[in-house]
């Protein structure tokens, strides 16, 4: 469940707009009156709202935003019965993330919210999934400029062109299975009533690069570790 924390004070108007939110919420609500008390709970909201209104003004408005944006990473969002086009563009500048009217329909606006928070959290999760790939590849890094493969610990092995190229081909599309043709087409340029046309060729040619490179740098090549023959149709680079 998102967490949702409402900055509020003791205004009526508020209060009952308030209890609106909370009524109609699938967020967990928590009420605050300032942000300097409230650092450490700040922290744990995923979005946090802020209501306009006559005794909650553009300048305590703009103090709030700038003491949250010092360490709140989370989505920050101003709700207003009537807000010119001058406070605004102050409140975007200062980093807010949104502005909506205190008169749209509750539910509709936190379904709004909802669907952002699941958007981001998306988002999230695969630059986490790049990061985690990159770092399963730092073991495993191709040198062009020597034609080699650099394992842990730095060790070297030399390649030829041609396995560096394959290779290299499975790399860039690590855990994705490229077809025999696939390889062939990024590595050799076709060529009329040249043998290479025949299938059966193409694909003796991948297989035999496959091998020479399996015995190079996998510890068991007739158990291979690194590159997986997908029955049938090619082969697939896992550096998991």
């Amino acid at each position: 469940m998102y967490k949702l924390g409402i900055l509020k004070n003791g205004d009526r108007a508020q209060s009952t707009f308030v209890d609106e939110i909370i009524a109609c919420s699938n967020f967990k609500t928590s009420l605050f009156n300032c942000v300097n008390s409230n650092e450490e709970m700040f922290s744990e909201m995923n979005i946090i709202l802020i209501v306009e209104n006559p005794t909650f003004g553009f300048e305590s408005i703009c103090e709030s935003i700038l003491e949250l944006r010092k360490s709140f990473q989370g989505i920050v969002w101003i709700l207003s019965e009537e807000i010119s086009d001058f406070n605004q563009m102050i409140y975007y500048q200062l980093g807010v993330d949104g502005i909506s009217s205190i008169d749209n329909n509750k539910g509709i606006f936190l379904l709004q919210l909802e669907n952002l928070l699941k958007h981001t959290s998306n988002k999230e999760e695969v630059k986490e999934e790049s990061k985690r790939n990159a770092e399963q590849k730092k073991d495993f890094a191709l040198n062009e400029g020597s034609l080699s493969l650099i394992v842990k610990d730095g060790f070297e092995i030399s390649l030829t062109k041609l396995e560096f190229l394959v290779l290299r081909e499975l790399f860039i599309h690590t855990g994705e299975t490229l077809s025999y043709e696939e390889i062939y087409r990024k590595i050799w340029v076709e060529k009329k009533n040249d043998k290479t046309a025949d299938a059966k060729f193409r694909q003796y040619r991948i297989t035999n690069i496959i091998f020479h490179l399996r015995k190079k740098f996998e510890e068991a090549p007739g158990s291979p570790e690194y590159i997986k023959t997908i029955r049938s149709r090619g082969y697939k680079l896992d550096l998991k």
